[in-house]
């Protein structure tokens, strides 16, 4: 399936800054400086191709409130830039963050934003789902006009939805717990019922958070009918307290930080079956993670079956990291990637399973630079994909029709950002051709 591409700087082309739109002349002082709307214009957040390949979205802040967000949309066909989802119509009056959503967001470095700071497409492109004030919010793409349903209404604070890929069932956290909607027929039921305290299910703890670029502890199974979630036990990590500093006050929150040398959290990998009818944690498959607990769980991915499971498991000093994977039907693991460093392992989001199932793509700097690999599950060897005095930067797109592989590397040189593409089947390893022409640093 061919993965589309686009540039930040694109949407430079439909949206106007919102000081080329102020006719009249105002006194630059510092308090205008700080004020909304920004003199730049709105600053653009998430920007997302969706996957029907008709629109690209993005977060927006309002003009009078740069910090409250709105969604957006570009529609290609007819060329027109209009908010899709304002959080004021949807909820004009948020609640209070809870301690825990507050501390997520300051880890995404979004805690000074509000509204809809966060939002996710359904694999087909047809819905969008939000959270919003600590209710979980769907739109249906495909109904004119569009209207904003709330998939869950409870006092709880629910966060960090995912819909499911067959757009039937939403995925949430609500009292640390794993719960799942069904958008059918209106239920909602709890897939976990023990987190509580020092129990987490689902959820990201901090050091995943904060140092290992994971901000999520549950994903869909390519089918929907399974998710795979970790359970965190904090219990071994002592009581601290962490200081608010804020304009006219100080808080003081109590928090279990796991100080360096001390105890980590202890994980459970587990596998729940959404489609079973009865109790689903009688349900749920439990993964050996092997005979040593002290270890990190930074990254968990489903094959493309949807019956394998792969996870990374990291050792506590960071300088070995196992690509695991697990099969669903006969339970079997097998260690198909290790990477070994003298200092430390970098992690990355650069693994690509391909959809045949014949192996997959991945980054490593195994060679004294960060560069891409072809990996084939029946010959177990690593094929470069990549080489030379440059390294890779991130994965951004397969089209695995044609067999080309698009990534970002600093290339030719540290002071510039490229687009590139190589080939996985007929390009030799040194050669790569640059996508964006100029020089300079590109995002996508």
């Amino acid at each position: 399936m061919a993965h589309r591409i686009i540039f930040w700087l694109s949407l430079l082309l439909f949206s106007t800054p919102l000081a080329a739109q102020t006719t009249s002349a105002q006194s630059l002082t510092l308090e205008r400086i700080f004020s909304s709307p920004e003199l730049s214009g709105s600053t653009l957040r998430q920007v997302k191709l969706s996957p029907a390949g008709d629109r690209v979205t993005f977060l927006r802040g309002q003009e009078n409130d740069k910090n409250r967000m709105d969604l957006w949309e570009y529609h290609i066909k007819d060329q027109q830039s209009r908010p899709l989802v304002e959080a004021d119509q949807v909820m004009p009056d948020e609640r209070p963050l809870s301690e825990e959503e507050k501390a997520r967001r300051e880890r995404a470095r979004i805690s000074s934003l509000r509204g809809i700071v966060e939002y996710d497409f359904s694999a087909d492109g047809r819905f969008l789902i939000f959270p919003l004030g600590g209710n979980v919010y769907v739109v249906d793409l495909e109904r004119s006009p569009i209207r904003v349903e709330a998939v869950t209404t409870s006092s709880s604070f629910d966060t960090d939805p995912k819909i499911s890929p067959d757009g039937r069932r939403v995925a949430f956290i609500r009292d640390q717990d794993l719960w799942v909607a069904n958008l059918t027929n209106q239920t909602v039921r709890a897939i976990t019922t023990d987190g509580n305290g020092p129990i987490k299910n689902g959820m990201a703890e901090f050091i995943a958070q904060e140092e290992m670029g994971r901000n999520t502890g549950y994903w869909w199974s390519p089918t929907g009918d399974a998710i795979a979630f970790l359970r965190v036990d904090e219990s071994r990590i002592e009581m601290t307290k962490r200081y608010e500093v804020n304009a006219d006050r100080i808080d003081m929150v109590n928090q279990r930080y796991p100080y360096a040398g001390t105890d980590n959290v202890t994980y459970q990998l587990g596998i729940a079956s959404i489609h079973k009818e009865s109790n689903p944690q009688d349900h749920i498959q439990w993964i050996n993670l092997g005979q040593e607990t002290d270890i990190y769980i930074p990254r968990v991915q489903w094959l493309p079956d949807g019956q394998s499971l792969s996870y990374q498991r990291q050792s506590r000093d960071q300088k070995i990291l196992e690509l695991v994977t697990y099969d669903l039907d006969t339970k079997k693991q097998r260690v198909v990637m290790t990477e070994q460093s003298d200092t430390w392992i970098n992690l990355h989001d650069n693994l690509y399973y391909l959809s045949d199932g014949s192996g997959f793509i991945w980054s490593s700097e195994r060679s004294g630079y960060n560069h891409l690999y072809l990996y084939l599950f029946d010959s177990q060897k690593l094929k470069p994909l990549t080489q030379g005095a440059w390294a890779v930067d991130e994965l951004v797109g397969v089209d695995e029709a044609l067999g080309l592989v698009y990534f970002t590397a600093a290339y030719p040189d540290p002071t510039q950002k490229q687009l590139m593409r190589t080939s996985m089947v007929t390009q030799a390893p040194d050669v790569a051709t640059p996508v964006s022409t100029k020089a300079g640093w590109h995002e996508w």
